[in-house]
């Protein structure tokens, strides 16, 4: 009989390779990742209260679930006739499976790197399509795929590079040798995600290539150094030499640099900012800015930046929780790399800042997950502390007990 763990690791499989393939909207019912992820929470339902304790996390997800109650407040008073996301289902859903991802690598350790490595299997697939010429359509020089938008492929296909080339130095889920062929993806990933002409997702990997190369210093196995440093130098290189050979996103750069040109997210901006100013404390919620966009622009245009988009929703109260959310995962991050020499959390929050400045990452549910790591390093961290407090009370007692016989 297969054990009820089994079902839940391999629905947890399935749930991460779906979000290479978020794209996907089944039967216009909705994407591909919803369906996996309802079929992960399905899977857990026998045990689903070794899956929702908040302790040790509970710093985490009291932030989420002030701000979903806050927007959930806000929505409805600002609420009209006709008027959706009054309750924000989808936001809701990616909380409670941050918070489920996070209780499952507390029974299972390293599950959710398990699960990135099924999410970069898919990607890797979903670039075979893109050099199989599958599904693409390449607009003003701009690839995509399945029609997704440029700058989610793009920046999820940074993640996936990171991902790969971090655990390919870590070696965290002991593959061994095995480990370096994921080297072999990595120059076609690069082109793909290059070819999206997203210059966020470009920034985000080489800023996480960069603070990788500092971070190894900390590490003193120098066979991991030099390997570190050889496969990161060379990885930024070759990621140098093909975006100045790649002439649509050079100069989608040199018009940021030159003008400033966001492709008109800037003029989106200056009137969101302007509601902002006027609602400053509590924002409109969502049911609020859709009116609002409705008057301004004719219909919804997200702002693309989620700093905004909360400041709109719930104003300064709500962005200072989530704030304190995002602070949290990043404490929690460092010190797992602080006192384990953990890279993988750190350096994986990075893109997902790229989706946090120019993305609508509250919906993005590979950023969700990416998060569940973050989150659930401090929970490897209380282990390790613990571990040392043992060893420490041990010496002690040992030592007494020496200091007694010597009597």
């Amino acid at each position: 009989m297969v054990k009820i763990s089994s079902i839940q690791r391999f629905a947890l499989y399935i749930y991460f390779f779906s979000l290479a393939f978020e794209m996907f909207n089944i039967w216009g019912l909705g994407s591909a990742a919803r369906f996996a992820g309802i079929l992960y929470i399905a899977s857990l339902l026998p045990t689903i209260w070794d899956f929702v304790t908040l302790k040790e996390i509970g710093k985490f997800l009291v932030p989420l679930f002030l701000l979903w109650t806050l927007l959930s407040l806000i929505s409805g008073f600002y609420a009209y006739d006709n008027s959706i996301n009054i309750l924000d289902l989808t936001l809701l859903m990616n909380i409670f499976l941050f918070l489920v991802l996070i209780n499952h690598e507390r029974k299972e350790p390293k599950i959710i790197l398990k699960g990135l490595l099924s999410y970069s299997i898919g990607i890797i697939i979903l670039t075979v399509f893109y050099m199989l010429g599958i599904g693409i359509r390449v607009e003003i020089g701009r690839v995509t795929i399945f029609e997704e938008n440029e700058n989610v492929v793009g920046m999820k296909i940074s993640i996936c590079i990171v991902y790969l080339l971090i655990e390919m130095l870590e070696n965290k889920l002991k593959l061994n040798r095995w480990r370096y062929l994921f080297l072999v993806p990595i120059p076609f990933l690069i082109k793909f995600m290059c070819d999206t002409g997203s210059r966020v997702a470009t920034i985000s990997l080489t800023l996480s290539i960069t603070a990788a190369i500092f971070m190894i210093y900390k590490n003193h196995n120098s066979r991991k150094i030099l390997i570190g440093f050889l496969v990161f130098i060379l990885t930024l290189r070759f990621l140098f030499n093909y975006i100045v050979s790649q002439e649509t996103l050079m100069n989608r750069f040199m018009e940021t640099y030159m003008s400033g040109d966001l492709e008109g997210r800037n003029i989106i901006w200056q009137s969101v900012i302007g509601l902002i100013k006027e609602n400053i404390l509590f924002g409109v919620g969502e049911t609020g800015y859709r009116l609002f966009c409705l008057k301004e622009f004719g219909d919804y245009a997200s702002p693309h930046n989620v700093i905004l988009e909360i400041l709109a929703y719930t104003g300064i109260i709500g962005l200072f929780i989530y704030l304190k959310f995002i602070y949290h995962l990043i404490y929690s991050s460092y010190m797992s790399y602080k006192k384990e020499l953990n890279l993988m959390p750190l350096l994986l929050l990075i893109p997902t800042f790229g989706f946090v400045l120019s993305g609508q990452a509250l919906n993005v549910k590979i950023v969700w997950a990416i998060y569940a790591l973050a989150a659930s390093s401090i929970l490897k961290s209380n282990r390790y502390r613990k571990k040392l407090l043992i060893i420490k009370m041990l010496d002690t007692k040992i030592l007494k007990l020496r200091n007694e016989n010597n009597e």
